[in-house]
């Protein structure tokens, strides 16, 4: 998809506003991110009228210069998932702080809590929010090896056991989503309610750990 991705053409639209194209691996495919110096929208209107199609992110300068105290674990993980196409590697230097991404992590971690027991009170046994909690999961088990100074291998369930044994956790429900998530394993309408409560107190385990963490 990325060979017909026509992005040598951003430069016709965008010109000396242009700085660099990324593609950007997401779990569940993959989209563009567009950096630019400066927002016009003006400009900007025609330029998504026709690149609409198209699943991109557009990000300005200060943003990567700025944002990166506010959007830790979104950079962290574009860092770790993006090529660039055009321009410079702006993401691969990026400087991350430790403390930023435990903190964000902690914020992240509390508000999914808070959105486990918000959705389950408004639509009871439903596997729909279940199936959203891996692709933002993945983030968080890139942050916790950040934190530790590891690299993951990018290998799902073996980057999970590192994780379980390095914080001394039991994320085994996630490990059952992963395999749900990949179709190799179904969850029974009568399984959700325990799954869900799986979920719940295995992130509430990992949120104590990280709400004490030293770095």
């Amino acid at each position: 998809m990325t060979k017909t991705f026509p992005y040598q053409k951003l430069k016709d639209d965008l010109k000396d506003n242009l700085i660099g194209v990324y593609e950007y691996e997401l779990l569940n495919g993959v989209t563009w991110i567009i950096v630019v110096q400066s927002v016009d929208f003006i400009s900007l209107k025609s330029f998504g009228i026709k690149w609409h199609q198209w699943p991109f992110m557009l990000f300005t300068k200060a943003d990567l210069e700025s944002g990166n105290d506010v959007f830790p674990l979104q950079y962290l993980y574009i860092k770790n998932h993006q090529t660039p196409l055009l321009g410079p590697d702006l993401w691969t230097e990026l400087p991350l702080d430790k403390k930023d991404v435990r903190l964000k992590l902690e914020y992240e971690l509390r508000n999914k809590l808070i959105a486990l027991r918000e959705e389950f009170l408004k639509t009871g046994e439903s596997k729909a929010f279940l199936g959203c909690i891996i692709p933002n999961f993945v983030i968080f088990l890139e942050a916790l090896f950040y934190l530790k100074d590891l690299e993951p291998r990018r290998d799902f369930p073996h980057d999970l056991s590192t994780i379980e044994k390095t914080y001394d956790l039991d994320l085994s429900a996630f490990g059952e989503l992963w395999a749900w998530h990949l179709q190799d394993k179904k969850i029974h309408r009568k399984e959700i309610t325990s799954m869900i409560q799986m979920v719940y107190e295995q992130l509430n385990s990992l949120l104590s750990v990280i709400n004490t963490l030293s770095l």
